[in-house]
């Protein structure tokens, strides 16, 4: 699979940002502590991605939210007729930037607390996730082709070590 194939269109996700699309196009993003969630309905050939930066939390809302950002992609499935169990779901992202667990005050770090929001709000919604590659203290580029599902994953280091496809 080509790293951004010339025939599709592409976008770039910003922090904060949702995608979601029935037709072929690429959605590239990088993350740090941040965290992607994909979802694909095959039936659908239709999928979504998000670009959190927080875990969020009861009255928090907007995408650059993790358990916000999960509900609102729900909804849009659930509005096409999708429900959750249908859906493929994938985890990016989570790092621990500065090669530390916890914060200051013994805290888990921004990223740690945005995979355990990401999990809950799966859990609590019946979604199961089929892959999922978080946690580290690198960054991570993601390709993600919501017409297949395919994400292409490449750690970010000095330079672009390639992970392969998930």
């Amino acid at each position: 699979m080509n790293e951004r194939p010339n025939d599709l269109p592409y976008l770039y996700l910003r922090p904060g940002e949702m995608h979601f699309s029935r037709t072929p196009v690429v959605v590239g993003t990088i993350l740090g502590s941040c965290l992607s969630v994909t979802f694909y309905s095959r039936r659908l050939a239709a999928g979504a991605i998000c670009h959190a930066l927080l875990p969020g939390g009861e009255g928090r809302s907007g995408s650059r939210y993790v358990d916000y950002a999960i509900l609102h992609m729900l909804d849009e499935f659930a509005r096409v007729g999708a429900p959750p169990h249908e859906l493929d779901a994938k985890l990016f992202g989570g790092a621990d930037m500065f090669g530390q667990r916890t914060a200051h005050g013994g805290r888990p770090t921004v990223g740690r607390q945005n995979i355990i929001a990401a999990r809950a709000t799966l859990d609590r919604e019946g979604v199961t996730v089929s892959r999922s590659h978080l946690g580290g203290n690198l960054g991570r580029k993601l390709y993600f082709y919501p017409h297949s599902g395919d994400v292409l994953l490449k750690r970010v280091a000095r330079t672009l070590v390639p992970e392969g496809v998930w």
